[in-house]
Order: structure tokens, then sequence, then C-alpha cells
């Protein structure tokens, strides 16, 4: 009975170790993905942290692709260059899209007048 409990000691010990040495594998594993990905985002937001660019080509873009870009851009810390490339798409957007500023002539009974989206806002709610 003695040497039974030994064994079932050994071998737990055993499966233990096992795991510890996996989860450490696993653990560096996913440091390396992490700086790789951290590395990946400061580059794209290095070239996309421009208003030139924003204005030139955000009004090309979808409502969608402008938040994934805004919001990949405030995630990393650059809440002026993401507002900035919300506020450049919202000068193409009209009434009905996402980021309507509100501003064409509007002469329709049933909804006297668009209303303006916050673009602070809207960026601060695509990272919440």
């Amino acid at each position: 009975m003695k040497i039974l409990r030994a064994l079932n000691f050994r071998a737990k010990r055993r499966a233990e170790r096992a795991f510890y040495a996996e989860l450490l594998e696993l653990s560096g594993q996913v440091a390396m993905i992490h700086q790789e990905l951290s590395t990946a985002v400061d580059h794209f937001a290095d070239t996309f942290d421009d208003g030139m660019l924003a204005s030139m080509v955000s009004t090309s873009f979808t409502c969608t692709e402008v938040d994934a870009i805004a919001g990949l851009l405030l995630a990393a810390g650059r809440e002026e260059a993401g507002v900035s490339w919300l506020e450049c798409h919202a000068e193409g957007d009209e009434y009905g899209d996402a980021h309507n500023q509100g501003t064409e002539v509007w002469d329709d009974q049933e909804d006297s007048w668009p209303t303006a989206v916050d673009i602070r806002e809207y960026a601060h709610a695509l990272v919440a």
C-alpha cells in the first residue's frame, strides 16, 4: 500500500512539472506574440498618424473601415489622430451615415433637421 502511495505521489509530481513546463513555454509564446503585435500596432500608428493622409483619403473609406482605423489609433494612444480620421471622413458623410455632421441642406417634412454626431464622443465610444 505504501508503495502505491509513493508511486501516485511521484506520478502526480511528474504531471505537475510537465504542466508547469508547458505553461512556461506557452507564456513565452504569448509574450513573443504580444511583442510582435505591439510592434505592428506602433508601426501602423506611426504611419496613419498623419492629418494630411486622413484628409486626402478618409472619404474614400466606408464608415466601418474608418472606424477600424480610428479605433486602432485610439487604442494605440493616438487620440488626436483617431479623431482626425473621423472628422475628415465625416466631411463626406451624408444624412444617415455614421459620422454625419448635419451640414447638408435639408428639406424633408418628416425629419426637419439632420443631427450632427459628436465626433469626440463617437471616438471614445469606439474604444469603450
